[in-house]
């Protein structure tokens, strides 16, 4: 009976992580892409927050309590990327780079091309900053604080 039990929590736990990954999984990435520039690396920060949020999230919390979180592990797992880069001596992409991994379907005008640049210019916490306020229209208050605990 308990194994039964056991099993019908865990396949409710996995169809409830399925569902969280469909809804959230555009948003997470394009986050990353647009602090990164790099389809590739966005796409293996996404898949490492997803991970984490198997491992940590309770899917029963509040929307709003599950998307703080998602924001704060974005943003840590960015921060070490950038941080791992610099330990093994590797510089993190750089713009020609990233210009040559951009999706190959995807066409930007000049002037995203170009907005697309100086984003990817800037210092990483002058982009992330950018990034949360932008997509993700969070305060300034609130990316202060997301971006204080992920460099704890």
């Amino acid at each position: 009976m308990m194994a039964y039990i056991h099993k019908r929590m865990n396949n409710r736990r996995h169809k409830t992580f399925n569902n969280y990954v469909e809804y959230h999984k555009d948003m997470v990435y394009q986050i990353c892409f647009s602090i990164l520039g790099c389809p590739l690396v966005a796409e293996e920060i996404s898949i490492s927050v997803f991970h984490q949020a198997y491992i940590d999230l309770c899917y029963e919390e509040s929307p709003s309590v599950q998307k703080d979180w998602l924001h704060n592990e974005i943003i840590y797992q960015v921060f070490d990327y950038f941080e791992q880069e610099k330990m093994s001596k590797k510089h993190p992409i750089d713009i020609n780079e990233r210009n040559n991994t951009t999706l190959s379907n995807e066409k930007l005008s000049k002037n995203e091309e170009t907005l697309r640049n100086t984003l990817l210019s800037l210092p990483l916490t002058d982009r992330i900053f950018i990034v949360l306020r932008n997509t993700c229209s969070l305060s300034a208050k609130e990316v202060n604080k997301i971006m204080n605990k992920a460099a704890c």
